[in-house]
């Protein structure tokens, strides 16, 4: 971990696994990241310096897919849900992932009850 703009201000280690896919928590006390093929946290503390408190690993990953060029799952502001891409297989048997996304999902419910 290094400081941004002034990368030259230090560098602290996270984790000693090694990591991708970095996401900051909505508060910016967790740094999620996928580690050892799971899903990790580590609780740190940046208002006196940097330290890591706590390092956790949350679930296995290897059932979901993963962009190296973008950001691979999102975080719930409240930190106890994730948002993650998985495959899906085609008539092929090659795998691509599939995302829905549904806008004004409460028209779309009043649309089925009404049925």
């Amino acid at each position: 971990m290094r400081p941004f703009p002034a990368t030259t201000g230090g560098r602290w280690q996270v984790s000693n696994g090694g990591g991708v896919f970095p996401v900051w928590s909505r508060e910016s006390h967790s740094l999620y990241f996928v580690g050892s093929g799971k899903l990790q946290v580590a609780d740190l503390r940046t208002t006196t310096g940097f330290e890591v408190l706590r390092l956790r690993s949350l679930f296995e990953t290897s059932r979901y897919t993963f962009d190296l060029f973008h950001q691979s799952f999102a975080v719930a502001p409240d930190g106890q849900r994730f948002l993650f891409a998985r495959p899906r297989a085609n008539g092929a048997g090659a795998t691509r992932p599939t995302i829905i996304m549904v806008q004004n999902w409460f028209a779309v419910l009043h649309a089925q009850l009404k049925r």
